[in-house]
């Protein structure tokens, strides 16, 4: 717990890309999930899976204590905004649902708080083939000034996993992608992951004008995609047009944000996608599903448009008020709550913020959703933002 609070304070001292009180609900969740010890999973997969999953109806559960890496601490010992939740989550997933074949692609990885998590289950995994991989994508640089990473990273420094040629790396530049490699470089599962530094952009107009962008490598297999640098709608599209158009039925796609309130995009593809996705398991904000048919990229293309206005609020309201019926029927409150907030963040995208604050404030007085009210709080001063981090007020 001592760790998780050091950590927290670090995440409260930075600027990033999402405003801080994002941070404070997120950081606040995740020293509160330190406790959850299981996963929901849909029953069928559980069965599938040869787990020993518990409960019925709806849904089943999956352990996330044993077996754990030796030590299990090496999990938590990173700064992530993955709850130690979704962490073992993570390791527990790869370790027994992912099928072991094809490779594993990872956008949006930091410092690798997820990567380890990914890299650890993948190397417990029995049914891992010799050429599986873990492409892992991101910027690596840009997200802080350099002495803003520089305090960010500060733990590992004092602990000496980074040593003073990394800290002249960041004060330089600002760059972690030197930081990324000594963190990996001699874990056991090193061999599995391949970084590349290749972003994602957030506009159309970014797309069409940056060289160096995000492109899979030639010849990876996506049979699980891990997805925690989609930070705009654009952002998501242009990656997941790109990794489904490779990918083929059966594999797993995980969304980190599917369940983060100021992120209306994921749901949105999830449900504009359609049949094609089906859902698998999910812990906190994250949330699994596996493709059951294929999806070209002119697929994505008919179904998601390049911006959000495209859209309308009539397809919001529609498209949200179906996958909350779709909680309530797996008895997933806190999704329920969530996708009422990223319906309004939706609305107050499209210029329509005084219909999302009533939207919201509504939720507030409501008993059933007060075990997120700090989360409503923060959505009504800022329920998400546009392209770059801008944040949109009510």
């Amino acid at each position: 717990m001592a760790r998780a609070v050091a950590i927290l304070r670090v995440l409260l001292r930075l600027r990033a890309l999402r405003p801080v009180a994002i941070l404070v609900v997120r950081g606040t969740a995740a020293l509160a999930a330190v406790t959850r010890r299981a996963a929901s999973l849909e029953p069928e997969v559980a069965a599938a899976a040869g787990l020993a999953a518990a409960g019925g109806g709806a849904r089943a559960t999956m352990a996330l204590d044993p077996p754990l890496p030796e030590p299990a601490a090496e999990l938590d010992a990173l700064p992530s905004e993955a709850t130690p939740a979704e962490r073992r989550f993570l390791y527990a997933f790869f370790a027994h649902l992912w099928s072991g074949s094809g490779d594993v692609i990872e956008v949006g990885p930091f410092i690798g708080g997820t990567t380890r998590a990914i890299a650890t289950g993948m190397l417990a995994n029995p049914r891992r083939t010799p050429q599986a991989r873990l492409y892992t994508y991101d910027r690596f640089g840009g997200y802080y000034e350099p002495d803003e990473l520089a305090q960010y990273l500060a733990p590992l420094f004092e602990a000496g996993v980074l040593q003073g040629a990394h800290r002249e790396a960041v004060e330089r530049a600002g760059s972690f992608g030197e930081v990324f490699d000594a963190i990996h470089r001699d874990t056991p599962y090193a061999e599995l992951v391949e970084r590349r530094d290749k972003p994602l952009p957030d506009t159309a107009e970014e797309a069409a004008r940056d060289d160096g962008l995000f492109e899979l490598d030639p010849g990876a297999e996506p049979a699980a995609i891990f997805v925690d640098g989609c930070k705009s709608w654009y952002g998501t599209k242009y990656f997941m047009r790109a990794t489904l158009d490779a990918a083929r039925p059966g594999a797993q796609v995980i969304f980190q944000d599917y369940g983060w309130y100021t992120c209306f995009w994921i749901p949105a593809f999830v449900h504009a996608i359609g049949d094609a996705f089906a859902p698998t398991a999910w812990v906190d904000t994250t949330y699994a599903f596996h493709v059951q048919t294929p999806v070209a990229a002119a697929d994505v293309d008919a179904v998601y448009p390049d911006a959000p206005d495209e859209l309308g609020v009539d397809w919001f309201d529609d498209a949200f008020r179906q996958m909350r019926e779709d909680a309530v029927r797996r008895g997933d409150v806190r999704a329920e709550t969530v996708l009422a907030v990223q319906n309004a963040a939706a609305l107050a995208y499209l210029g329509e913020t005084g219909e999302a604050r009533a939207r919201i404030e509504r939720m507030r007085g409501r008993a059933r959703f007060r075990p997120l009210r700090p989360m409503i709080d923060a959505a009504l001063r800022s329920p998400t933002y546009r392209p770059g981090g801008e944040q949109i007020r009510l």
